[in-house]
């Protein structure tokens, strides 16, 4: 088993310091970058180009020395910290499993080298950002036209797994009758966005 160095991510709807669980799993490996002010919003695991997990290539390491398997790659690699993905490259039939390449390769010849998700933990102190993910023909199409904002081709599908027992998720929107009793509650945002008349709500 690897030991991976891991991304984490400090945007602002994060828990700061060791009260947030990304930030304590950060600590293991990089405890100097953990402060009290700091937000920890998501711990990154896989080969997303913003921030890829990676792995320390050390000779006297038995079990990387072991996993890898060839030492070529080893005195070439020796002493750097390097993205998974090279090993990928290396060897997809290891370290992706055979399965794996039969199953999603076909569909995505990329794929032969990279993964098809990005585990994450989320450590959350207020609301995140509203998000539209496009589905897989949109985000090919938006990765070529856009590739600073859409850093890959692939939709973004998501599972979420609660840890802890207070943790709330949503989804969708509010029904057409809610948004008006918002709006009407709120003078400032009823000056902004107009009220339709009653006849004019959508049923759903």
């Amino acid at each position: 088993m690897f030991k991976l160095v891991c991304k984490a991510q400090n945007y602002a709807w994060g828990k700061k310091g060791l009260d947030s669980l990304v930030g304590q799993i950060h600590a293991k490996s990089k405890p100097e970058e953990v402060t009290d002010e700091t937000c920890f919003a998501e711990f990154w695991m896989g080969d997303h180009p913003n921030g890829p997990s990676m792995v320390k290539i050390d000779s006297q390491d038995e079990v990387i020395k072991g996993l890898i398997a060839n030492d070529e790659f080893m005195a070439q690699n020796e002493g750097k910290t390097i993205a998974i993905t090279e090993l990928f490259k290396l060897n997809a039939q290891k370290f992706l499993g055979e399965k794996y390449l039969e199953r999603f390769v076909p569909q995505d010849p990329k794929l032969a080298t990279s993964l098809t998700f990005l585990f994450k933990v989320l450590s959350v102190r207020t609301a995140l950002s509203i998000q539209a993910h496009p589905n897989k023909e949109l985000a090919e199409k938006l990765h070529v036209e856009f590739p600073d904002k859409y850093k890959d081709a692939n939709h973004k599908p998501e599972i979420a797994v609660a840890l802890v027992d207070d943790f709330l998720a949503c989804y969708g929107f509010a029904s057409a009758e809610q948004m008006k009793i918002n709006l009407e509650q709120n003078p400032v945002l009823g000056q902004i966005f107009a009220l339709a008349p009653e006849a004019d709500l959508p049923n759903e």
